[in-house]
């Protein structure tokens, strides 16, 4: 018989549950309508060619186009005269053409043609408009808008981006670079996206994967970390002292779903000490995420080969048994071992969780504002909307350090979020 004093058997777990105002993207949905008043990437520029490109996102599929002119287009999926999809049409310099009747939309989903009506060169077809996004292209990616349009923001410009070093260029990655290289994360995005503020992980989940220079640096032990929530963003600061040797790893979340995280591979450190890539983690619904990284490297480098991602015991992540993947987890295997979606209730954070708990308050707080009929941080206003970021990495031998101001969170406040 077991004793009176045993607890916590699985037995009398309560049911668990998730917290839907941070991680359901649908419309209507408190984070979903926050998403919505971004500019979104969701698909790299050279791979719009001649055909149309079917994407997913925040729960919706959306179809691209680009017009031989070079102009690109997003389109509600179905076309508007009989409901068949405009993925199977065929893109002229009128716009995209259904592969059914002919009906065709230009990037505004103004109707342009309508080969099967007697009156084809009439009035009658400007009364017809098929659903659309507005479309921009920057940085080797093709961003969408996909709020009211009433309240769509400018495009923002990331310094980091638009600076760099001389002999440096821009590249654009759709492969989840974050995870290995594993295309996409079947789980929700934002136990991937808050990975970013989770300095406590490396030394653990990346001991084999990272140099050794970041994976002991990251040790409790070696190092101090800490996160302050500002406007727009929250900002993490760790200070790691190794061998006479100071390192300074700054990373930066900004609403609702950009970051900007040094290359922990070491690999690009760029002379100004800035960060090198800028990353967006998109929601292709509530349990899909796919990351898009712009990195800044030096001209002609090969960043993240695959000699580069070796990083499992030599094995590239797609190369792993399944007793290898269990052998060397990584950031795949244990966010999406939270599950699709994790269950919040479930969670005990303490200290080291300081900067999930802000950035989930500040996405909450961000939504709210939406709710209530306002403009959340970087969404709506000037016409022009510039991000610059003190994220990145530094060595120096100078002991001397202040570490920047903590927000005053106590173990038992977080417990209590």
């Amino acid at each position: 018989m077991s004793s009176a004093r045993d607890t916590a058997s699985a037995y009398d777990l309560p049911a668990p549950t998730s917290d839907e105002s941070l991680t359901r993207v649908g419309r209507g949905t408190p984070m979903g309508e926050l998403l919505r008043r971004y500019w979104h990437p969701v698909c790299k520029s050279d791979k719009l060619q001649s055909v149309p490109v079917r994407v997913r996102a925040l729960g919706e599929e959306v179809i691209l186009f680009r017009k031989p002119n070079g102009d690109a287009g997003a389109v509600y999926p179905r076309c508007i005269h009989r409901g068949s999809t405009l993925f199977y049409g065929k893109v002229t310099g009128d716009g995209i053409r259904c592969g059914y009747h002919g009906w065709t939309f230009d990037t505004d989903g103004r109707c342009t043609d309508q080969p099967c009506e007697p009156n084809r060169g009439g009035k009658g077809r400007s009364a017809f408009r098929q659903p659309w996004y507005p479309v921009e292209e920057r940085y080797g990616l093709v961003f969408i808008y996909m709020g009211p349009l009433d309240r769509k923001p400018a495009l923002p410009r990331h310094e980091v981006l638009e600076s760099i070093p001389d002999g440096w260029e821009l590249y654009a990655d759709d492969t989840n670079i974050p995870s290995a290289g594993a295309g996409y994360m079947p789980c929700n995005w934002l136990q991937h996206h808050e990975n970013g503020l989770d300095w406590a992980h490396v030394s653990v989940v990346h001991a084999e994967q990272f140099p050794p220079l970041l994976a002991e640096a990251s040790k409790a032990d070696n190092s101090t970390f800490r996160c302050v929530a500002k406007e727009d963003r929250i900002e993490g600061h760790a200070v790691a002292k190794l061998s006479g040797m100071r390192m300074d790893f700054k990373v930066a979340l900004f609403v609702p779903n950009v970051r900007a995280i040094p290359d922990p591979l070491l690999q690009a450190v760029r002379p100004d000490g800035k960060v090198n890539n800028i990353q967006w983690t998109v929601p292709k619904d509530d349990t899909d995420t796919v990351v898009f990284t712009v990195l800044v490297q030096p001209a002609g480098a090969d960043l993240y080969s695959e000699e580069d991602m070796r990083i499992y015991n030599g094995k590239l992540w797609t190369e792993l048994t399944p007793e290898e993947h269990q052998l060397y987890p990584g950031d795949f295997e244990t966010q999406v071992g939270q599950g699709e979606i994790t269950f919040h209730s479930e969670e005990h954070l303490v200290g080291t969780d300081k900067g999930i708990f802000l950035l989930r308050r500040m996405l909450k707080a961000a939504a709210k504002t939406v709710a209530e009929g306002g403009d959340p941080p970087l969404a709506f206003g000037p016409d022009e909307i510039r991000i610059d970021t003190a994220a990145g990495v530094e060595f120096g031998a100078d002991p001397d350090f202040v570490a920047p101001e903590e927000s005053d969170h106590s173990d038992a406040a977080l417990a209590r979020s």
